[in-house]
């Protein structure tokens, strides 16, 4: 399994918002699957420690999300494809050690946000748009996205039979309100 990659990508999303939030490290998460030999395998990166948001539901055009992920920071319980993961082929880790995150627009659709991002992996950067859901419970903002990107569209890996094309990810970020 080669690719598997995603990242903080959320949990990017957000050491600040509107009201003053504190990013839950233990309870966030950026989590990722894809397909090798038929079969889903899963991997998650590590919470970003770079990250600047400014995220107001009553204000979008002003806010944003900024992140660098540490690539790394990979992990799919396997150790040996971890490290597989940082070479040249797939991450080159030694020469592009962070994956960098940038919302370009952030707008209302219903109960739910479209966020226009900007995405760099290696040498790559591609723009696109992401689905992302916010709610209030007792006391904390959890913020969710669940959206898929095509590895191959940054270089990671090759075109395979065996190695799925497609990257499910799933991004988390739970944030404690301080008053």
């Amino acid at each position: 399994m080669k690719l598997l990659f995603f990242f903080g990508l959320f949990l990017i999303f957000l050491d600040t918002y509107a009201q003053r939030l504190k990013l839950d490290r233990s309870r966030s998460e950026a989590r990722f699957e894809v397909k090798n030999a038929g079969i889903w395998v899963e991997g998650r990166f590590g919470i970003p420690e770079v990250v600047k948001v400014h995220f107001d539901e009553n204000d979008l055009k002003n806010s944003y999300i900024e992140a660098e992920i540490e690539v790394g920071s990979i992990t799919t319980d396997n150790k040996t494809r971890d490290r597989n993961l940082l070479e040249e082929l797939y991450f080159d880790a030694a020469k592009h050690p962070t994956i960098y995150f940038k919302s370009q627009k952030i707008e209302r659709n219903k109960d739910k946000y479209e966020v226009t991002v900007q995405l760099r992996i290696k040498y790559a950067t591609k723009t696109f748009q992401i689905p992302l859901e916010v709610r209030t419970e007792g006391g904390k903002k959890i913020f969710t996205s669940r959206f898929t990107i095509d590895r191959l569209d940054y270089g990671v890996g090759k075109s395979s039979w065996v190695l799925g094309d497609h990257v499910k990810v799933n991004l988390i970020g739970i944030f404690t309100i301080e008053p």
